[in-house]
């Protein structure tokens, strides 16, 4: 309801983005860092399936027909996270090409090219293996997205930024619960506005992160080895 490009929208905004992309995702992620990590490292059960964190439920059935279920639903989960993810990518990057080298961003020639450009990529990082192509392309986006940290701290309003990013986090967890659990229930009253905020954009991240949960689980259970429950959950939610 802030009026835009007011103050009072631009602290919605800086907040929802830490709030949307902060403590609820990953805590969504560590749940299954969690099981799949204890089966692995305390239980030595060294099987890198979704379906084995459910053995002490399913019991007998984790290697029958349920468990093969639950390892084509993780898998359809992430093909729909994954489709999301370029679906939100590619016409970002290709504004990007249209601001620099004045190509046509909207035409499907564009986004083919964007997207076919990092299939390609990812294809060719996946078929060089764990240590040779995905380990490259990790550092390199890493090392890619410190370079642009730093070259916007430096080169733009420094002292704005900073400012901003401490402010925002204040009101970040200053409004937690009450972002966390408004769902605008005003809109369904005659002469009110619906915004469909919460639909559009909470609800759809919380959507986006928990279909990725269980393979961003399954790498962070795979670099905790020799860590204690406690070291996981903290490291996960403070360092993401």
């Amino acid at each position: 309801g802030a009026k835009g490009k007011s103050a009072e929208a631009l602290e919605y905004a800086t907040m929802y983005g830490m709030f949307h992309w902060g403590p609820i995702a990953w805590a969504s992620f560590v749940l299954p860092a969690l099981a799949i990590g204890y089966l692995i490292f305390v239980k030595n059960k060294p099987v890198y399936k979704i379906s084995q964190t459910m053995r002490p439920i399913l019991k007998g059935h984790t290697d029958g027909f349920i468990a093969k279920i639950i390892d084509v639903l993780f898998i359809l989960g992430l093909v729909g996270g994954t489709a999301t993810s370029l679906a939100l990518g590619v016409p970002m990057v290709s504004a990007g090409l249209e601001n620099l080298f004045g190509v046509d961003g909207n035409s499907m020639i564009t986004k083919s090219i964007v997207l076919l450009g990092v299939t390609a990529i990812f294809a060719y990082s996946s078929y060089s293996g764990l240590k040779k192509g995905i380990k490259v392309l990790s550092d390199a986006n890493v090392i890619l997205a410190f370079v642009l940290l730093a070259f916007v701290l430096i080169v733009g309003p420094t002292l704005y930024i900073l400012e901003n990013t401490v402010t925002s986090a204040g009101n970040m967890f200053k409004n937690f619960f009450q972002m966390a659990t408004w769902l605008e229930p005003e809109a369904s009253i005659p002469g009110h506005k619906d915004t469909k905020f919460p639909e559009s954009w909470t609800v759809f991240y919380w959507g986006w992160w928990f279909v990725y949960a269980p393979f961003i689980g399954l790498f962070i259970a795979r670099i905790s080895r020799g860590r204690t429950l406690k070291e996981v959950v903290l490291g996960t939610i403070i360092y993401g």
